[in-house]
């Protein structure tokens, strides 16, 4: 799951497949491929498929112990985003390959790529949306307009996304929606023809798995940050956004021992009077982005950067930096080398450090922003057909005394892409009934986009779940690797809750 808003900024081992036929064998719309992989040897083995849904094609992957041959259930990883893909690429698969064998998973780990995404057959980037976008990432502008300056190519593009991908006599974009993801892995699990399924959703993927939790082959959800029917509707994102000022104030406080509002503020009003232009290296190594950081696009930056708890010392050091308030034009620094910062005036040791970590973060951000393997178009898609859109002003006024943010919600809401007829028609996923299945629930107590309390809220409404809180973590608790995986296995093999927690709190690493 992402923030809704913010524009742009809302937000190898290679291996091979084998020759050994699948459990299921029968004709059908799971067709056995070619991997494209090198040979990673007996222990672990991958297979690959093409399931064919609605038209369009999805890779699927599956990874097995090659001495013990396929088991009778499996584990079916579910992506977040919605929009992420790349799930089966050749990188992520030697990732899963690589945490299959230290996990000694017991079961066969199913891998896919989601309609709409990359790797999908139906996946496409829109260029005018994209060169928009990258080119207003180097202008000075607030979140209004830069949303207001998106607005037309991401219409534009929906309408084509629309015209491209969907069926001819369907409806529209509706093709992309929980409903349809939860029938195309519904499909899969059938063509797969395993005994039973333990569904693992990560974010926008808990979602997922919640919704096909009533298959009956399903036995276990594994729920990693997640996103309950009950959640996502679009006044949810302001108060996600001042409350996320909230978890900075105890983290900060506890780590920094300052005030983290005063730091944030003294920060914003600098870049008011000057703000900050960079030349960013994406991470990913897909080239290089001009970026002004202004004080919107420092909101974008305070709430992302929480997905990711090992930066937070980085950024808390950061917003430290102090630079020259002089001049016209924004302060233009190029790379983060000594030389190019002397240059402009920061030459002090500690400003130093303060301003090579804020390139750090922002190419974190920038590489997470520019994702080539994420969708924003499906993104749009499916949470504007799953999530009602109401009134942002009212939430916005009850939280907004926490903290002084020059946020425009009432153009902000009259500008949301799901005001579009292309999504006149709402899934009304929000009354949906769950599951009584056995479910796994993690949340970190950092995570400001699925917060915590979502978790709480949704153990009380499950019949059988048990939830942890973990300190310390941000999105995505599996990732940070602090938990127990034997334990989960244990959860996985029988059913059976667990007694005590399963993860420990990290060790902050500077």
């Amino acid at each position: 799951m992402r923030p809704r808003w913010f524009g742009v900024m809302a937000f190898v081992l290679l291996a091979a497949c084998d020759t050994q036929a699948p459990p299921s064998t029968s004709p059908g719309p799971l067709l056995k491929q070619a991997c494209g992989y090198f040979s990673w040897g007996l222990s672990v083995r991958a297979q690959c498929f093409r399931l064919t849904v609605d038209g369009r094609t999805l890779p699927v992957t599956r990874l097995y112990d090659g001495l013990r041959g396929h088991s009778r259930e499996a584990v079916v990883v579910i992506a977040g985003g919605p929009g992420q893909g790349g799930q089966t690429s050749a990188e992520s698969v030697a990732f899963w390959r690589e945490w299959y064998q230290q996990s000694e998973l017991e079961f066969d780990l199913i891998l896919y790529d989601a309609r709409g995404t990359a790797g999908a057959s139906d996946f496409w980037r829109c260029k005018p949306y994209e060169q928009r976008a990258l080119q207003i990432a180097a202008e000075n502008l607030s979140v209004e307009d830069e949303t207001a300056q998106l607005k037309m190519p991401l219409e534009t593009c929906l309408q084509e996304y629309a015209r491209r991908t969907v069926p001819e006599g369907s409806d529209s974009t509706a093709q992309y929606s929980t409903a349809k993801n939860v029938s195309d892995l519904v499909v899969l699990m059938r063509e797969l023809g395993y005994t039973g399924y333990h569904l693992w959703g990560t974010s926008y993927g808990t979602r997922v798995a919640l919704a096909a939790a009533d298959t009956p082959a399903v036995k276990t959800l594994l729920l990693d940050s997640v996103y309950p029917f009950a959640k996502g509707r679009s006044d949810e994102w302001p108060r996600l956004l001042y409350e996320s000022f909230d978890i900075h104030q105890r983290y900060y406080a506890d780590t920094a021992g300052g005030d983290y509002s005063r730091q944030y503020q003294r920060f914003a009003e600098a870049l008011r009077k000057r703000p900050l232009q960079f030349v960013l290296e994406r991470w990913d190594g897909s080239g290089k982005v001009t970026f002004l950081l202004n004080p919107d696009r420092l909101a974008s930056l305070h709430f992302s950067i929480l997905y990711n708890e090992q930066l937070l010392n980085w950024y808390y050091e950061a917003l430290s930096f102090s630079w020259p308030e002089e001049g016209a034009s924004p302060l233009d620094l190029r790379s983060a080398s000594v030389e190019v910062l002397s240059e402009a005036g920061i030459s002090e040791p500690r400003n130093l450090r303060a301003a090579q970590k804020l390139f750090w973060v922002l190419e974190d951000f920038v590489t997470s922003a520019f994702d080539p393997a994420f969708s924003t178009l499906t993104f749009v898609s499916v949470e504007c057909h799953d999530n009602e859109t109401v009134p942002l002003v009212p939430v916005a006024d009850a939280f907004s005394g926490s903290i002084a943010l020059d946020i425009d919600w009432q153009r902000l809401e009259k500008l949301d892409a799901c005001n579009s007829p292309l999504f006149a028609s709402v899934e009304k996923i929000h009354d949906a009934p769950y599951s009584a299945k056995p479910s796994l629930v993690l949340a970190g107590e950092l995570d400001p986009v699925t917060p915590a309390y979502w978790a709480t809220e949704l153990v009380e409404a499950l019949d059988h779940a048990y939830a942890e809180r973990v300190p310390g973590i941000g999105h995505a608790v599996l990732a940070s690797d602090v938990c127990d995986w034997g334990d989960i296995q244990a959860f996985w093999a029988t059913g059976a809750l667990p007694e005590s927690p399963l993860c420990d709190a990290p060790t902050n690493v500077d």
